[in-house]
């Protein structure tokens, strides 16, 4: 992998956030290749779940496994990255809130999260039943 692909990979997912909050330039380094290694040992056959893996697990893995390794506390760690997830899921939320304000959103959420869940996971990454 080219070293200016390598260094663009993190910037794309929802961990971005965390990697720029963490001040040690040889500390970000080190994130970066440990996802490119968590990438290249994972097998991301299934684009539903490839994207779910690169965009989410992997880089969150990464980043609390270099965090432990410099010798933060689990609980940092896991505010670091809670705080980059939150933060990327924000567009969503504020959405989500407007929407919420219509009588009829519940009975509209319910059919709208089990059509979402089966697009963005597909049957091999989550399986669900609606009551």
């Amino acid at each position: 992998m080219f070293e200016p692909e390598r260094k663009q990979l993190l910037r794309k997912t929802k961990l971005s956030k965390a990697v720029k909050e963490i001040n040690s330039l040889e500390l970000q380094e080190k994130v970066e290749n440990r996802y490119a290694k968590l990438l290249a040992e994972n097998t991301l056959i299934h684009p539903v779940l490839k994207k779910h893996l690169r965009q989410s697990i992997l880089p969150a893995v990464a980043v609390y496994e270099v965090l432990l390794s410099a010798g933060i506390s689990k609980e940092i760690a896991f505010q670091v990255i809670r705080s980059s997830v939150l933060e990327a899921a924000r567009p969503m939320t504020k959405a989500f809130q407007t929407a919420g304000r219509l009588p009829f959103f519940f009975s509209l959420l319910r059919k709208m999260c089990s059509l979402s869940v089966r697009m963005e996971f597909g049957d091999p990454g989550w399986k669900m039943e609606w009551k």
